[in-house]
């Protein structure tokens, strides 16, 4: 019999409870232009086939999630699981929900008081990052083979550097990718008689057509907001320049770096940024979207499965315009596949390997990856049926060629775990009114 236990802390506010929708994926490590997104196709429905797996030696199994029950993956895991234990009836199923930003703390507190769940799903973002070296997880490369992975994972999953420990190991089995697009109404775009945005000349023309008003929110006080103004510098800042001012700093002192914050700061003065996403949670940000209040949003794919089907074919999806003298020549879009994956505390490797060695198998299996695909818009990691058209609107929209054949895909910083949080909170600042490129490199630098 499985239990469900929520972990979240706090009274449960209502802000709380948006947090609990869903898990994101921060500030994870990108792929190269070879995009995920080309592997995404159909799905298929109803739970695992039970004989696909190897049968479980009995015991109990503890995985911790961050998919609470507002949250789209919430329903396909519990259908998963389900199959699971219809198949092995001797094993005693425990998930734990999180919220994604409380996942990895509660997590590190476990294993501190030596009741660490077997496995955790999560993004290999943060503390995940130094799991492995302090002993709190295991690596899983070994398993790969063992287990049939190797041939399931998508091989640019196995080699995003965020899951690889310094010497070459796998921080942990990939499950979900993302990617990160600019989304828009289609019918402001077509009120107002311009295209999706791309250049700059295409910028004045939506915002004039829109009276001027702000056009594209985020949630400029927290990961969200980070992200999308990361991703506009990197019209002109590489990716490894950008890893190596994310870890070292010296932003004000880079040309590239002071090009992407003035570019930024030109279409938030314009009116392509909406104002209210100063101080803006992405919840907020996502509400406001969704109750047709901007006409476009830059969001991560975790929120594909969040829109009502009658509102998300009404959507069009592009990247953030770059200027004429950019280093790319078209919008950008960061995608990686790290949005998240599973991980194996060394107490669960230790005293239950067989057990987690089934429910894993079980997890990868295409008919499981499907569910994700089909009732979460999931871009995937791992390989699942292709041969029916996908049910969500978005994530078709996101693997059309139009699409790729529109945007540039660039890579997510590698930023440390002991930078991230003092960088995001001095970045906030880009999205208030009339802060200059000056201010804002200079309190990037001032966390260094």
């Amino acid at each position: 019999m499985r239990s469900i236990e929520s972990q979240v802390l706090g009274a449960g506010t209502a802000t709380d409870e948006a947090r609990r929708r869903r898990g994101t994926a921060g500030v994870g490590l990108g792929l190269g232009v070879a995009l995920l997104l080309t592997a995404c196709g159909g799905t298929t429905s109803g739970a695992t086939d039970a004989e696909s797996t190897g049968a479980s030696t009995g015991g109990t199994l503890t995985i911790q999630t961050p998919w609470g029950e507002s949250n789209p993956y919430y329903a396909p895991f519990e259908e998963i699981v389900a199959a699971y234990e219809g198949a092995n009836p001797d094993v005693d199923v425990k998930v734990i929900t999180n919220s994604m930003e409380q996942n990895q703390r509660i997590f590190t507190n476990s294993v501190l008081a030596g009741d660490a769940p077997d496995l955790i799903i999560t993004n290999p973002v943060r503390d995940a990052l130094a799991w492995v070296e302090q002993g709190a997880t295991v690596p899983v490369t070994e398993y790969l083979e063992e287990w049939g992975l190797a041939s399931k994972i998508y091989e640019d999953a196995q080699q995003e550097v965020n899951w690889l420990t310094e010497d070459g190991q796998l921080r942990g089995f990939p499950l979900v990718g993302f990617v990160w697009p600019t989304w828009y109404h289609s019918e402001d775009l077509q009120a107002a008689g311009v295209p999706v945005p791309a250049t700059e000349e295409d910028v004045n023309a939506f915002v004039s057509a829109l009276g001027g008003d702000g056009s594209v929110v985020v949630g400029g006080s927290d990961w969200s907001g980070f992200n999308a103004f990361l991703q506009t510098l990197q019209a002109y800042l590489s990716i490894e320049d950008l890893n190596r001012l994310a870890a070292e700093g010296g932003w004000s002192d880079n040309e590239d770096a002071r090009k992407g914050v003035e570019w930024f700061v030109k279409l938030r003065e314009v009116g392509f940024w909406s104002p209210d996403s100063t101080g803006q949670t992405v919840d907020g940000a996502n509400a406001a979207f969704q109750g047709m209040q901007t006409a476009g949003i830059t969001l991560i794919s975790d929120y594909f499965g969040d829109v009502p089907e009658d509102l998300a074919s009404s959507i069009e999806l592009g990247g953030i315009p770059v200027p004429a003298d950019a280093n790319v020549d078209k919008p950008v879009v960061m995608a990686a596949y790290t949005a998240s994956g599973v991980m194996i505390s060394t107490s669960g490797r230790d005293e239950n390997l067989d057990v987690i060695r089934s429910f894993v198998e079980h997890l990868y299996e295409p008919e499981s990856i499907a569910m994700f695909v089909d009732q979460a818009g999931m871009v995937a990691a791992a390989e699942y049926d292709t041969s029916q058209p996908v049910s969500n609107a978005l994530l078709a929209a996101a693997n059309s060629p139009e699409f790729r054949d529109s945007v540039t895909f660039v890579q997510a910083s590698n930023i440390p775990s002991t930078v991230v949080e003092n960088l995001t909170r001095a970045a906030s600042i880009a999205w208030t009114r009339n802060a200059s490129a000056e201010q804002i490199l200079e309190a990037m630098d001032a966390v260094y």
